[in-house]
């Protein structure tokens, strides 16, 4: 896992191909960052099955929002993806899932 190495340069271009659906540039921000967001998420849940699971669903919400009223302003592109990964996981503290979990570990 390596990181990121998408210049400044190109990013405008992947972005811009990504958002008129050409599925090679979600396939080139996916290369690029799933090493990354992978790590953001692990290092966060502790849990490598659950941040594999996590890491899926930011690239599903990436590809969902991309594609429709996405306004890319120029900025980093990572660090939108990494603010999709934050709400990922708060998403998932906060969800029912994560609760029911816990507490049923209290009587394992």
């Amino acid at each position: 896992m390596t990181t990121p190495t998408l210049t400044p340069s190109e990013a405008p271009d992947v972005v811009t191909r990504a958002m008129n659906g050409d599925t090679d540039a979600l396939g080139d921000l996916y290369t690029e960052y799933n090493g990354l967001v992978f790590r953001f998420i692990y290092k966060r849940v502790g849990n490598r099955a659950l941040a594999e699971d996590l890491t899926a669903d930011v690239f599903v919400r990436v590809i969902k929002r991309i594609g429709t009223n996405f306004q890319w302003q120029g900025t980093n592109i990572g660090a939108w993806i990494l603010a999709i990964s934050r709400n990922i996981i708060a998403d998932h503290y906060k969800s029912r899932r994560f609760r029911d979990d816990q507490v049923s570990d209290l009587y394992d």
